[in-house]
């Protein structure tokens, strides 16, 4: 694939590939938040179940002790039989109780007639109020009942001490299950203020309590006007219990009271028709939470914008570095021509000199007719020769020249030495330089960038020749070995090696040491890049007795024996 294809082909999946792990980096976040969240709502749910159960604790408490009093105290006064009679040894236990802070507003008698007394606890008297409670459906309730059970009534305003409240009553029954009256006392929202407080229930969040069948509003904060004494509304997430097929449960909600989203713990006391509800505002449960999520998600999202930022300007850097390598590696091709500019135009002058000479001679001998058959097929033949010669030498140059893209394929190897040999084997010969070739090339297939390859070959035998074109004893040679799947191509020179000092950065990029004008020095660079690039190694023999460089291409890079 061509190197601006592979750009492009880079280019094409920097978004795809930056959308893909965006996307996993954003559900990997998301989970993460979806956990934190389902975290959140189940501690706020378990700490509302909570607040629930000691409520509902502190209420049951309260009135299975209310009711053990009362209890006690309609037995006694059947057994007394008559209203107008001392009550101290009840006043004692009832005093008792108030200092036990048994939660009653008052402490009440209703007659047979459902006329009320008021209990003076100076003269342990119940005195007559002159009010009659007939009209109250709870009255009515103890009157008729035929279990023995305390009655909680319905959310109802005193007539006595002219407030909202709840009455808890006990039948007063006699000896032959006659009703004479009922002992009761009643409940104010003071009671249920002070669980508020003893609980810590924030203000803000929601406390009611209804008592009925069906539940009507007793005590409700955050207060809502006019909603005393109001039937409950369910919703379809609270319905099951208030309807009473759940004991108790927490749901999330909208309260139609006030219309706000919340989740709430619903759930009865006992067997006590009271229902309470604490429920906290949906919004300040998950306003921390939705701040870290918001903050999360938005430096994700930053980081990615931020990682696509880096991902683009590193493509395009790449995109520049490729750049100036190719014209990097051009120069190099060009300054190497630069080098055999001379040696190449008599490369090509001298065959043409050959040519000129056999057309000359075969000119003349056409004009005395002395042209016989085997003049002119020993001239043609010369004269293919060499323009096959000079054929070979323009092909070399001509493919060391172009400026391609890294595009690979299948080359015999012996095909890439011919063409840097035709480049270069006339210099070596007018500088004396013997050129000794020992390979079996052509039966080695190479998988490389032609191109690229041959400019290697070309660097080092340049090289070479600059090492020993000033020694008495001048020769070049080319080895090549294939075994254990490992190709190895060397060119040794007849100098005597290179000083430690000088050997360590021959790699570097611009590091030369020819004259000034001489060299680039970034043949070597260059040389090595091409072929690191094609899975191979080029390298500098310390051992060698002489100069000698080495490329060593590996299994990977596809070189293989061909069959012969």
């Amino acid at each position: 694939m061509a190197s601006g294809e592979n750009h492009k082909f880079a280019q094409s999946w920097v978004l795809p590939t930056f959308l893909i792990i965006g996307l996993c980096l954003f559900g990997v976040v998301g989970l993460q938040i979806y956990q934190s969240y389902s975290m959140l709502m189940t501690d706020a749910k378990q700490t509302l179940w909570n607040y629930s159960l000691a409520t509902n604790d502190a209420i049951g408490s309260s009135l299975q002790s209310l009711d053990v009093a009362l209890r006690k105290t309609a037995i006694e006064i059947a057994e007394k039989k008559a209203w107008q009679k001392d009550f101290t040894a009840i006043d004692t236990r009832l005093l008792q109780m108030e200092k036990a802070e048994i939660p009653t507003t008052d402490f009440l008698l209703l007659d047979s007639k459902l006329n009320i007394y008021h209990l003076d606890f100076k003269t342990g008297k119940f005195v007559d109020v002159h009010v009659n409670n007939s009209d109250r459906e709870w009255a009515r309730q103890v009157r008729d009942q035929k279990e023995d059970k305390l009655v909680v009534s319905a959310p109802l305003f005193g007539k006595i001490v002219k407030q909202e409240l709840v009455v808890a009553a006990r039948r007063i029954t006699g000896a032959n299950g006659e009703f004479l009256g009922a002992v009761y006392c009643s409940l104010g929202d003071g009671f249920f203020t002070s669980l508020r407080h003893k609980f810590k229930i924030d203000p803000h969040d929601l406390f009611a309590v209804m008592t009925g069948d069906p539940p009507q509003f007793l005590y409700r904060t955050p207060q809502v006007e006019g909603l005393v004494g109001k039937p409950l509304a369910a919703t379809p997430e609270t319905a099951p219990v208030i309807n009473r097929k759940l004991p108790a449960g927490v749901f999330e909600t909208h309260t139609k009271s006030d219309h706000i989203h919340r989740l709430i713990a619903i759930s009865w006391v006992g067997p006590y028709p009271i229902l309470v509800s604490i429920g906290r505002d949906f919004d300040s449960i998950i306003a921390t939470w939705r701040t870290q999520a918001l903050t999360t998600a938005g430096v994700t999202f930053a980081f990615l914008i931020f990682a696509l930022f880096l991902l683009l300007r590193f493509v395009q850097l790449n995109h520049r570095a490729r750049e100036y390598q190719a014209n990097m590696v051009y120069s190099t091709k060009l300054a190497s021509l630069g080098e055999m500019a001379g040696s190449m135009a008599h490369e090509i002058n001298n065959p043409l000199m050959i040519i000129s000479g056999h057309v000359q001679k075969l000119e003349r001998a056409l004009q005395h007719e002395k042209l016989d058959k085997q003049m002119l097929s020993t001239s043609l033949i010369r004269i293919r020769t060499t323009v096959d010669r000079i054929a070979k030498i323009i092909s070399g140059l001509r493919v060391f020249a172009k400026n391609e893209d890294d595009s690979r394929a299948d080359v015999v190897l012996g095909l890439i030495l011919h063409q840097a040999l035709a480049l270069c084997q006339e210099r070596f010969r007018a500088s004396g330089i013997e050129l000794l070739v020992e390979t079996g090339a052509d039966e080695i297939l190479l998988h490389v960038n032609e191109t690229q390859f041959l400019q290697v070959l070309i660097n080092l035998l340049n090289n070479s020749f600059d090492a020993v074109s000033a020694l008495p004893h001048k020769w070049i040679r080319i080895q090549v070995a294939f075994q254990a799947q490992t190709l190895s191509l060397s060119i040794t020179d007849s100098g005597h090696g290179i000083k430690g000092a000088v050997a360590s950065r021959l790699m570097e990029p611009f590091f030369t040491t020819k004259e000034i004008g001489q060299g680039t020095g970034l043949g070597l660079s260059v040389s090595r890049r091409i072929i690191e690039l094609h899975g191979g190694k080029l390298f500098y023999d310390s051992k060698s007795l002489h100069t000698r460089f080495v490329i060593e291409l590996p299994a990977r890079c596809q070189a293989r024996l061909i069959a012969s």
